[in-house]
């Protein structure tokens, strides 16, 4: 009998170290990262992980926001174009860990050896690439734009992707101050009886123009100017010949690409426009992105078309306004002389 008892004491002792060991290997078995549904701009539903570790913007709208909601922590991979705006380097916390992708040289097998977890593109750029990184196992996400209602929708997508305290907060917080800037922009923009003709061009190479439904467009407009284009594709680009622009004859012209207005006012064919006359020709400021295509740093650009097109309707202080935006969406401290050499881009 003794015997007995020992051998059944000595099994329930084994029995109970298995299942100690065996409990101790679920318990630090690694967890199976669980998914969700979210839909993007296109309307797709796309299964993404409850907690992403890891992302690509590969359109440079999208970099400004990641940008904002989470600062580049878990991004693996950007647009190269997105990484050459002169604030980049200090908005990103890892800009040397990143994979930067050129336009022309966006594959799977390049998107595949970064370990992304989730892609954050533009519709019309990337939709053949969409479908293949969804089979490959990895979340595309369509966060394209072209209205301001859109640009924030698609903010609430992103920051609901990342599903971080912190991002969905600041989208929250984003919404509600470019909510207020934008009905700032249309008081002024309402109350202004002689409208300012203006027109907004890439570059002087071909004088590609922004069409008035443009996002360049929307806020020429919204801000109280008269687009002078009214020709060709109004959601598009235009070409302009040289007698195009100089019937236009624009009170103001901005140019997007950095460097392009010096050269046209050096240009002496265009000497006799409004604009060269007065001075009135720009350079639009850049930062992380160009205030004036899509990004989010596009609500700025109303207090500065606005000090452009009627100083006189305004009495805020834009460097203060600047100042704050960065430090409340960006975390980063620009000093004055940084925030006037980015309004007075060009001089």
């Amino acid at each position: 009998m003794k015997s007995a008892r020992k051998w059944i004491s000595l099994m329930l002792v084994v029995v109970c170290v298995v299942g100690i060991l065996s409990g101790c290997a679920t318990a630090n078995a690694p967890e199976t990262n669980k998914t969700r549904t979210v839909v993007d701009m296109s309307g797709h539903s796309v299964e993404v992980p409850e907690k992403v570790n890891s992302y690509i913007s590969l359109w440079v709208g999208s970099v400004t926001i990641t940008l904002m909601l989470d600062h580049g922590e878990k991004m693996v991979g950007c647009s190269e174009t997105a990484a050459s705006y002169p604030l980049f380097d200090r908005a990103c916390q890892n800009p040397e860990d990143i994979t930067y992708f050129t336009n022309d040289a966006i594959t799977l097998e390049g998107i595949l050896e970064t370990g992304a977890e989730v892609v954050f593109y533009r519709g019309k750029d990337n939709a053949d690439l969409a479908e293949k990184l969804i089979k490959a196992g990895v979340a595309a996400i369509d966060v394209e734009f072209n209205t301001y209602d859109e640009m924030m929708d698609a903010i609430d997508i992103m920051a609901d992707v990342l599903n971080t305290d912190y991002a969905c907060g600041t989208a929250s917080r984003y919404r509600t101050y470019a909510n207020e800037m934008i009905e700032k922009a249309q008081a002024v923009g309402n109350t202004v009886q002689d409208r300012k003709s203006i027109i907004v061009i890439r570059d002087t190479s071909n004088l590609r123009a922004y069409g008035v439904n443009r996002f360049a467009g929307r806020w020429a407009t919204l801000c109280g100017g008269d687009y002078a284009l009214k020709d060709g594709d109004p959601n598009g680009y235009v070409n302009l010949t040289s007698e195009q622009l100089l019937e236009y004859d624009p009170e103001i012209i901005v140019f997007v690409i950095p460097g392009e207005a010096k050269k046209f006012i050096e240009d002496a064919k265009w000497s006799s426009l409004t604009a060269v006359k007065n001075g009135h020709v720009y350079e639009n400021p850049s930062a992380i992105g160009t205030w004036s295509n899509h990004g989010s740093e596009c609500v700025l650009q109303f207090g500065w078309a606005i000090e452009k097109l009627y100083p006189e309707c305004t009495d805020f202080d834009f460097v203060k306004e600047v100042r704050d935006f960065y430090k409340e969406f960006y975390a980063m401290e620009l000093t004055d002389a940084e925030i006037t050499s980015i309004i007075n881009a060009g001089k």
